[in-house]
């Protein structure tokens, strides 16, 4: 099986291609609604994944799974299905003119892109480890994890801001964002 932080570095990387491809005014665009899915598991998080249980299990509990398992599935879909909707759909782009020198230009690219792959990633890994590795269940995660990864899980985006702040600085970062989209 490949750790846990090795998995998490690989698909960072691949939200760096993305970034490469679709260039920093749109990646920015996305930063913005990167922003904004944060705020909203701030706001609901695991609650989310409480609702959807009590919905599914509510009448037959002997047949309900383990809660973390189904908090589990509930916000990685949550996460997944707002990263279908960034890429897919239509998102903010900002005013900006690609660097005149292309090496410079697709490292800036690559930068952002790593930066909204930091947030998804390691936002869909706080929550797994917050839940504690509930993929145990179906074979999907052996512990014990490493003593890198612990260090590492630390440093999502909603671990780096103080218990109880996260939607004020969220949404105030959410509103810096906007501002710069709106103000050229």
């Amino acid at each position: 099986m490949i750790p846990v932080e090795y998995m998490s570095v690989i698909l960072m990387i691949v939200f760096g291609f993305v970034g490469m491809a679709r260039k920093f005014p749109r990646e920015l665009g996305a930063t913005v609604a990167y922003t904004a899915m944060l705020f909203a598991l701030a706001v609901f998080g695991e609650r989310l994944g409480r609702i959807v249980y009590g919905l599914l299990y509510r009448g037959n509990p002997e047949a309900a799974p383990d809660l973390a398992l189904v908090q589990w599935f509930v916000i990685l879909a949550f996460i997944g299905a707002w990263v279908v909707m960034v890429y897919a759909g239509q998102t903010l782009s900002f005013a900006g003119k690609w660097p005149p020198n292309a090496v410079t230009g697709l490292v800036f690219d690559m930068l952002i892109g790593l930066f909204n792959g930091w947030i998804v990633v390691w936002t869909a890994w706080q929550y797994t480890h917050r839940l504690g590795y509930p993929q145990q269940a179906l074979g999907w995660f052996v512990p014990p994890l490493s003593e890198r990864a612990s260090r590492w899980v630390a440093l999502a985006p909603l671990e780096l801001i103080p218990d109880g702040q996260e939607p004020w600085v969220l949404g105030g970062f959410l509103a810096f964002l906007v501002f710069l989209r709106v103000v050229r």
